[in-house]
């Protein structure tokens, strides 16, 4: 199930959250997944852009905020705390 979803402002990729812990990148114009982002250990429950479109975050009920590079589907960095 999907429970949140985001247009980069470069209107090129959305991002999706669900509750499988996953969160994906899409190609929008294509409709294709870019990436599968594993990192979770809840459900995704938010899902953001930067504003230059270079970076994805999602926040979880595992208590983790999870900052992406949009282009390589790799973590920057995990913020943990909340």
């Amino acid at each position: 199930m999907i429970s949140s979803v985001a247009i980069s402002h470069d209107s090129k990729y959305s991002i999706t959250g669900s509750a499988d812990m996953k969160a994906i990148i899409w190609d929008i114009e294509k409709g294709t997944i870019i990436h599968t982002l594993d990192g979770h250990q809840d459900r995704i429950k938010s899902v953001a852009f930067s504003h230059d479109s270079k970076y994805a975050i999602t926040g979880s009920y595992d208590m983790k905020a999870i900052i992406w590079d949009v282009e390589k589907g790799t973590i920057i960095n995990t913020l943990d705390g909340h």
